[in-house]
């Protein structure tokens, strides 16, 4: 059962982009990446790839500095410390984005076709504690969906 599709976009610290945007950074486009140090994890190489040639700025890999990291977490930990942005998954970055630790300042949210699922053995289906679980489980996921959405509608409005 789905819980979670995959979606990327870059994340960085406010102060990141509020220092190369000084008058308001609503206008920032996807090629103005390769004005920042781009956060590359060695678990999900291809990412930043994916995420720039489908905005349809590919170039921005051969032109921005890059700095790599043994795991995706170690990356959106240094774009915390505003050391770059990172490309990460919205729905990991969700409480952060919130909490106005990082901003995720692109309205452009790929689908990896990735996804987290709820799974378990056939022949555990009928038991009581598996199905109380992908109930609870899915409660969450419910929730957590529905106020990524409104996160990401009130986030234009944090923007300005």
């Amino acid at each position: 059962m789905l819980l979670f599709i995959e979606e990327l976009t870059p994340v960085c610290a406010p102060s990141l982009l509020h220092s190369a945007f000084p008058n308001g950074h609503e206008n920032i486009v996807p090629n103005d990446l390769d004005k920042f140090n781009l956060l590359h994890s060695d678990t999900c190489t291809l990412n930043w790839q994916y995420w720039l040639e489908d905005t349809k700025a590919a170039e921005v890999l051969a032109n921005a500095n890059s700095t790599n990291f043994d795991s995706c977490m170690l990356s959106y930990d240094a774009a915390t410390a505003g050391l770059g942005f990172a490309i990460a998954n919205y729905v990991y970055m969700m409480k952060d984005i919130e909490a106005g630790r990082l901003i995720a300042p692109f309205k452009d949210k790929l689908r990896s076709g990735f996804g987290w699922y709820f799974v378990y053995p056939s022949t555990s289906a009928h038991l009581p504690r598996v199905q109380k679980f992908q109930e609870w489980v899915l409660k969450q996921a419910i929730e957590t969906r529905d106020k990524m959405e409104l996160l990401i509608a009130g986030e234009s409005c944090r923007l300005h």
